[in-house]
Formats: C-alpha cells, structure tokens, sequence
C-alpha cells in the first residue's frame, strides 16, 4: 500500500528569522545569527557563541491560554516551529 504525503506550510524558527520569508531575507542580507551564549554558562567550554533562538516568547505565537509550564524549552521551540 502506497500512501501520499501533502506539505500544506513552511515553517521556520532560528537564530536569525522566526519565518521563511524573513529567513530568506536575513540569509540573503548575510546575517549570522551566532552571537555569545547567554543561556547557560560557557566557562570551561571552547565555545562561547552560538546561535540561540532568543528572545522567545512562545505565547506570541501560540496564544495565551495555552499551559505551557510542563513543557520544556526544546518542546516549546518544536511546537513554534511546526
């Protein structure tokens, strides 16, 4: 049995962009989203930038009423994106 797939969106979430047109955009005016870490401690690390999605602020684009609390950071950026 063969089955179809359907692609009805894009979606895009990054260090420099939060949709395709706006990362085509920032791709093409040849932005770099790697700047220093501020999540989290870098001492002791060899790097000390990256591209973190921040800031990031899931209610603007998932609404107010969601609960948000018992999902974490990563899942929250995967919901955004999707």
């Amino acid at each position: 049995m063969s089955r179809r797939v359907v692609v009805t969106g894009a979606g895009a979430l990054s260090a420099i962009a939060d949709s395709p047109p706006r990362l085509h955009a920032a791709l093409c005016a040849g932005r770099s989203g790697f700047k220093p870490i501020e999540l989290f401690s870098t001492e002791g690390l060899g790097c000390h930038q990256a591209g973190e999605i921040r800031p990031f602020e899931p209610r603007d684009y998932l609404g107010e009423e969601r609960n948000l609390r018992p999902i974490d950071r990563t899942s929250r950026l995967l919901l955004v994106a999707a």
